[in-house]
Formats: structure tokens, C-alpha cells, sequence
């Protein structure tokens, strides 16, 4: 079937039909470079907005974590329920609502405090590396 196609497609009309179809790809390609990402706002926390960028990387971020975890008995059909769609985004806002919250309050954490923690973690790939 192969052969027929390659013997009778190598005329005018079949180079004419393939250009055809390459328009409508090369004019889709063309434009989401232009327009950029899509900036669909999916919700507002106290005027912060949570783009849908954010939120579809939060979900495959879950997505990914739940099938290292559950390996063979990782379902991606869960991740099509409203309930999960509805945690990940869940998620996300409470993480902007403590972080809004610990603004609002001062609360930061030091250079010093932050080399601690990052220099642990470091020796605690290390160690765990060893073992």
C-alpha cells in the first residue's frame, strides 16, 4: 500500500495537496509564537491571580509525584475527576494565602537561617547517598 501511494503521489497534484496541508500547520505554528502562553486567569486570591499556566503545572507536578508513589497502581484517569482538579487548585491557593498572610505579618526568614536549611539538605543528600 505503501508503494502505491509513493508510485502514484509523485505528480503536481500530490505536491499541491501536500502544500495544502502544511498551510494550516505552518499558520498555527506561527501564531501561538506571536500571541505567547495563554493567560487564562482560573482564580483570584485578594487580587492575585492564578494563571492557568500555574495551575496545569501544579497538576502534572501531582500528577508526577502520585505515579512515582503508586507506580503499577497509578490510575491517570483520577487526575480527569473534579475532586483532584479541585485539590491541586485548593492547594495553590492556600499556598498564596500564606504567603499573602506571612507578608502581611513580617515574617521573613533570614539569609543566615536560609544557608542553614539549604546546607542540611545538602548533607542530607549526601548521607542519604551513602547508605
Amino acid at each position: 500500500m505503501l508503494n502505491f501511494i509513493r508510485v502514484h503521489a509523485q505528480g503536481w497534484v500530490a505536491w499541491f495537496i501536500v502544500g495544502l496541508i502544511s498551510i494550516p500547520f505552518a499558520l498555527w505554528g506561527v501564531n501561538s509564537y506571536l500571541t505567547g502562553p495563554s493567560s487564562v486567569v482560573v482564580a483570584k486570591i485578594n487580587g492575585e491571580e492564578v494563571l492557568q499556566t500555574e495551575y496545569q503545572q501544579a497538576l502534572q507536578q501531582y500528577r508526577d509525584q502520585m505515579r512515582t508513589q503508586l507506580a503499577e497502581k497509578f490510575d491517570p484517569e483520577v487526575f480527569d475527576r473534579f475532586e483532584i482538579k479541585q485539590a491541586v487548585l485548593n492547594g495553590i491557593v492556600d499556598k498564596k494565602l500564606l504567603r499573602m498572610a506571612s507578608h502581611d505579618i513580617g515574617q521573613k526568614v533570614s539569609d543566615k537561617a536560609y544557608l542553614i536549611i539549604f546546607v542540611q539538605h545538602l548533607l542530607f543528600r549526601k548521607t542519604a547517598s551513602l547508605m
